[in-house]
């Protein structure tokens, strides 16, 4: 075995997370992987409550759209000259338990994404995001969404 002022400390990082604190507390090791190998009780109890934290961390992605981007697109969308509420009471959509009132598109994704980043110059927001960020009782109209009566 090496002694501990020949180890370095990427040498020592990556043995203690080889290493188990839990069976070397078991078997009254931790003395002697301090002594022999270098490793203190501190280093190997960061590393086995990093191992924890691992397993159910979600990763932050760098672009990753904000709230406030969110939330432009979505109050862009329901202003009434880019989309318009269905009149009947049984024209609702609900997601998830949440109930609300179908709003109909009054142009096509594409002309609305260009409209937005003329009025958002500051915002970029890709064709494919914008689209995805369309709320859910935002849709597209059908033949059947109109109520005309003759």
């Amino acid at each position: 075995m090496k002694s501990k002022k020949l180890m370095n400390q990427e040498e020592k990082r990556i043995l203690s997370s080889v290493v188990s604190r839990k069976i070397l507390k078991k078997y009254d090791l931790m003395k002697v992987a301090n002594e022999m190998l270098g490793i203190t009780e501190k280093r190997l109890k960061f590393n086995s409550l990093r191992r924890k934290d691992d397993r159910f961390r979600r990763r932050k992605y760098k672009n990753s759209i904000s709230d406030k981007v969110k939330q432009k697109v979505r109050d862009f969308l329901e202003k009434d000259n880019n989309s318009r509420m269905m009149p009947g009471k049984r024209d609702t959509i609900t997601r998830n338990k949440i109930q609300k009132q179908k709003r109909l598109l009054s142009d096509s994704l594409k002309s609305l994404h260009k409209k937005f980043l003329q009025a958002n110059k500051d915002m970029k927001v890709s064709y494919t995001m914008f689209c995805k960020l369309r709320p859910f009782w935002i849709v597209d109209p059908k033949c059947g969404d109109r109520e005309t009566f003759m």
